[in-house]
């Protein structure tokens, strides 16, 4: 089973996943994707602080994250606008948690290459 997790969207799914992960210590790699930054509105729902407000999204979970355990965490601050954004191993989970149609199929498109399938 692959070791990396990939999470394209850092807001109120990602942002949670990543925290979940870390905490059970299900990978040795985690990466975030994501290009935006964060919010008062997004502290409703996402996993962040008034103290992370105008930091990158990937910037502020990946500090929340580091000081939960030692997990490697990645950050790639993008949107994924074209094919060539994405230069992931395939030996790597990736979840897609953005809001972006265009970005999700081209993320889809891209992991499909290997033969995988997503859930119907």
């Amino acid at each position: 089973m692959p070791n990396n997790l990939i999470i394209f969207g850092c807001g109120g799914v990602g942002s949670w996943l990543a925290d979940f992960c870390v905490r059970n210590e299900s990978f040795e790699t985690i990466s975030l994707v994501d290009f935006d930054f964060v919010e008062e509105k997004n502290l409703v729902r996402q996993n962040y602080t008034r103290n992370d407000e105008t930091k990158s999204k990937v910037f502020a979970l990946m500090q929340r994250l580091n000081s939960i355990n030692d997990t490697t965490i990645l950050t790639y601050n993008r949107k994924i606008m074209d094919e060539l954004d994405l230069t992931f191993d395939k030996e790597t989970i990736a979840v897609i948690a953005t809001d972006n149609v265009v970005s999700k199929r081209l993320i889809g498109k891209y992991f499909n290459r290997w033969g995988f399938t997503s859930p119907s």
